[in-house]
């Protein structure tokens, strides 16, 4: 059995993810820079490549498919707390947390846990029954938990209906790398249009797609940073759709400094951090109406309704119309303030303490 925490500061914490491609790694990574604690990760094997972070903090679990990533993620996770004296544990998005459950439920020994879903699943557009089993769960998972962080104020405000007297709402971090000196804008395309992330139906981009291949666009260019998470793509380059597979950060922060505008047409989404990296890059944001995006960006964002094709054709042509209210500066200081990495660090280490205290 695992040791009682010792509540001396710094605190040895470990985090579990279930998979972290994406905005987790981008969390972790922040947070491994800014936090003043003794921190380790607990991610997939086969996705070490997207952390970087020092291997000597990183404990790997195998697996492909989410039933095998469960029972590999289950069994390293159990022998980690039975091996090593942890503080606190965080959890990261759904799995992660239900599997944790699972150890409460049999009745293992626990140091304290915090639960952080990155995005509901219950929010996601599934069916009524996975839905109402998602709910369940995350319901389960929030009650047993020791403390919850929500990564933004809609989050909080749809699970309400989990009873837990500890809770908070902090944002995730910009990564610093989007912050290293003020946006250049000189060498902005005034008809470019920019999108981060899957091509996949949450994220929109089949609307997008379509309405980019509209003539009504064929005067604008879509440049695509990311790819298909499933084989067999259809989506195919043309005249004014460019593709450019995934980029790292320093080729984004150049792309983001060269397109007129950002757009996120997501069908749903937890927090947006594409749309903080593209303003701490002065560059404009054009987000749909759904999720945690409209908070996310008020009020230097766009926000309007992006779930057809004829809308989004309609409000890129207007936002790329338009001179922008804010200049790339201000865009910039909006992100410094909200999202900065020490605010994050400094919120995130009062919550640790706090649940620490009350879990005594």
């Amino acid at each position: 059995m695992n040791a009682q925490p010792t509540l001396e500061y710094p605190y040895k914490i470990l985090h579990a993810a279930e998979t972290i491609q994406g905005g987790v790694a981008t969390y972790l990574e922040t947070l491994d820079k800014t936090s003043p604690h003794d921190n380790h990760y607990l991610i997939p094997g086969n996705q070490r490549d997207c952390l970087a972070i020092d291997g000597s903090k990183l404990l790997l679990f195998k697996g492909d498919g989410r039933i095998s990533r469960a029972t590999h993620l289950f069994r390293v996770l159990h022998k980690a707390l039975k091996q090593d004296r942890y503080d606190l544990i965080h959890l990261h998005s759904s799995l992660a947390g239900y599997l944790f459950v699972l150890r409460r439920l049999m009745l293992l020994r626990n140091p304290p846990a915090i639960y952080c879903a990155h995005g509901w699943s219950f929010l996601r557009q599934t069916s009524l029954l996975e839905n109402l089993a998602s709910k369940s769960l995350d319901l389960l998972t929030g009650m047993l938990s020791d403390g919850i962080i929500h990564i933004s104020r809609t989050e909080q405000q749809r699970a309400a209906f989990i009873p837990n007297a500890n809770q908070a709402i902090i944002y995730n971090p910009v990564d610093p790398h989007y912050l290293s000196g003020f946006p250049r804008h000189g060498n902005k395309s005034s008809n470019t249009v920019l999108f981060v992330g899957r091509l996949d139906h949450q994220k929109g981009f089949d609307l997008l797609y379509r309405a980019f291949t509209s003539p009504l666009l064929k005067d604008f260019r879509l440049l695509v940073a990311g790819s298909a998470v499933l084989e067999g793509c259809e989506y195919v380059a043309t005249d004014n759709i460019q593709f450019l597979g995934w980029q790292d950060k320093n080729s984004l922060s150049e792309l983001y400094e060269q397109a007129a505008l950002t757009i996120m047409p997501s069908r749903w989404e937890g927090f947006g951090l594409v749309a903080i990296e593209s303003l701490a890059k002065g560059t404009p944001v054009l987000v749909n109406q759904t999720g945690s995006l409209p908070e996310i960006v008020a009020p230097v964002g766009l926000v309007a309704d992006l779930s057809s094709e004829e809308t989004l054709i309609r409000h890129i042509k207007s936002a790329l119309s338009t001179e922008t209210a804010r200049s790339p500066e201000e865009l910039h200081d909006f992100v410094r303030q909200r999202f900065a990495p020490d605010r994050f660090a400094r919120e995130l280490s009062a919550f640790y303490a706090r649940t620490l205290r009350l879990t005594v």
